[in-house]
Order: structure tokens, then C-alpha cells, then sequence
């Protein structure tokens, strides 16, 4: 079994979202003030995803991150936090040029 996850806004998010409710966490992505929306380094987990991750790698899943970031710098960020956080390993794809979310998935 193969499993695509989107990483920012699915299984990490900017830190000041810890402990707030969905509605807020929306909240403060549509009203984009926050600092540490874009300080993509200090993003943590959401909830229980790395345990949920690491269960279906261990049932033998093939495990796919989809970043939003393009730039290589920030892509390595995500690849980062994907690791500091202890999320199993698996591929962290990401667009280049005029490709969409799509494209990757199809991929």
C-alpha cells in the first residue's frame, strides 16, 4: 500500500497553533499575521501523526510526503522537521516548475 500525506496544514503546523482549536488554527492561516506561519522550521506535529504514520509503516506501507514548498532551502527545512519529529521515513516529494499537487500524486 502506498500513502500520499500532505506535510504543512495536515501532519505539521506553525508552532502558535499548539493547543488552539481547529476554527482559530484556520483562523490564523487565512488571516496570515502570524510569524511563525512561515518559520516553517519550528513546525511540529499535529496531534497523534506520527504515531498514525508509524502504524501504517509498520503494516508495511509506503509512505509519501507532499510538501508545498518549492525552493530547495525549504524543502530541506520540511525534510527536517519531518526527521527531528521522529515521522518514519519515506520520500518527501514536492512540485517544481508548472507542476501542480496533481502531477506529483498521478506520479
Amino acid at each position: 500500500m502506498k500513502i500520499l500525506v500532505f506535510t504543512e496544514g495536515t501532519i505539521i503546523m506553525h508552532q502558535s497553533a499548539l493547543g488552539l482549536p481547529r476554527t482559530q488554527i484556520v483562523k490564523q492561516v487565512i488571516e496570515n499575521k502570524d510569524p511563525s506561519l512561515h518559520d516553517w522550521a519550528s513546525y511540529v506535529p499535529i496531534g497523534k501523526a506520527v504515531n498514525k504514520l508509524k502504524t501504517w509503516k509498520n503494516q508495511q506501507a509506503q509512505i509519501f510526503y507532499l510538501t508545498s514548498r518549492v525552493k530547495s532551502s525549504e524543502i530541506a527545512i520540511i525534510q527536517d522537521v519531518l526527521h527531528r519529529h521522529s515521522f518514519p521515513k519515506g520520500k518527501l516529494l514536492y512540485r517544481i516548475e508548472t507542476n501542480q499537487y496533481k502531477d506529483i500524486a498521478e506520479e
